[in-house]
């Protein structure tokens, strides 16, 4: 007797593998939730003299599947980018912003900093960013912050503030970055799900 299957029960989706169509493994989706499928067509009616139907026309058939990733997923951030991930490497470093704080009388190191990207301003205790300092050619002051061509950063010494937000762009050797451009849209994927299913029947 031949095996078939028609009432199910759906448990889970365990994974989703995506591929192109020359059939090479994309990436693949382990935390898929809130799985759904639709499909749908439009028609055109032919109708008598008196308003009857007499016939139905489908076309426009389309097919919809939609779900939630539990879960961030950088591939499906880099899909719907259009560009999808950009891995850095030693041999081709990306650039990179990075924010920190820093304690009034203490330092930092801005580790790779990028000469010229640096800004620094006085962040209130209710979050409210202040004043913006700017580089001193010698020692931090009231006015200004120090930082060395090793990139340790002395923040300024204004007496009202006590901490400051620091910015800057820095080379990144080991790292991953996804872009949004206007030029760049998402592909067409093919997407094979393995679903965990009870027969009605043996449940």
């Amino acid at each position: 007797m031949a095996f078939k299957l028609d009432d199910l029960i759906i448990d889970r989706i365990q994974y989703g593998v995506a591929e192109d169509f020359s059939g090479n493994l994309l990436y693949t989706l382990t935390q898929l939730n809130n799985a759904t499928i639709n499909i749908t067509a439009t028609s055109r009616d032919i109708n008598d003299a008196r308003g009857t139907l007499v016939k139905r026309f489908w076309d426009g058939k389309t097919g919809e599947f939609t779900a939630t990733n539990a879960m961030l997923n950088l591939n499906v951030l880099g899909e719907a980018s259009g560009e999808g991930k950009k891995l850095a490497t030693e041999e081709s470093p990306i650039t990179m912003p990075k924010i920190i704080t820093v304690q009034a009388g203490t330092t930092a190191t801005l580790k790779d900093f990028q000469t010229g990207t640096v800004k620094v301003y006085g962040l209130g205790t209710n979050g409210t960013m202040l004043d913006e300092y700017t580089a001193s050619s010698g020692n931090a002051d009231e006015t200004h912050y120090g930082l060395t061509s090793a990139g340790v950063l002395t923040p300024p010494t204004d007496s009202k503030v006590s901490q400051y937000i620091v910015k800057y762009n820095r080379s990144v050797k080991s790292g991953v970055m996804i872009a949004n451009n206007a030029d760049k849209f998402p592909r067409t994927v093919k997407l094979t799900l393995k679903a965990l299913a009870v027969n009605k029947s043996a449940a």
